[in-house]
């Protein structure tokens, strides 16, 4: 087994995937929402997957879609020249609600959010030149 981002990022992307509607904000981790999530999450792994699939990495999805091999595979984005040598059509991840759906964004993104408190700019530049710095 490959430990990478996929587990945490599947997770967290189901849970928004979730919510009651577009508009509401990611659920805490405690909320009926996220136990509903999960839970179902949980029924899909035990009723139509495995703990085995559920243990794969990067590699694993990316043979499933480039062999055809998988009813459903759910995976990041891809280029557009990989896109055309794979049998399957892109679409949103499921949720429990028709037009609510989530994703992550991966990689190595570090950001200000536009809403912070004033009183927590300076702090917040401040990590940013540490996290950015050698």
């Amino acid at each position: 087994m490959y430990i990478d981002e996929n587990g945490i990022c599947s997770i967290y992307e189901f849970i928004y995937s979730c919510r009651d509607t577009p508009e509401d904000p990611f659920p805490e981790i405690n909320s009926e929402t996220s136990k509903k999530a999960l839970n179902l999450l949980k029924r899909i792994k035990n009723e139509l997957s495995s703990d085995d699939i559920f243990k794969q990495g990067f590699m694993y999805n990316l043979n499933l879609l480039l062999e055809g091999k998988a009813l459903f595979v759910k995976f990041w984005t891809l280029t557009y020249n990989i896109l055309n040598l794979i049998p399957y059509s892109m679409s949103l991840l499921p949720g429990l609600n028709k037009g609510v759906s989530g994703s992550t964004v991966a990689g190595y993104n570090i950001g200000i959010t536009k809403n912070i408190a004033p009183e927590k700019i300076d702090a917040a530049i401040t990590a940013l030149r540490y996290m950015t710095s050698k």
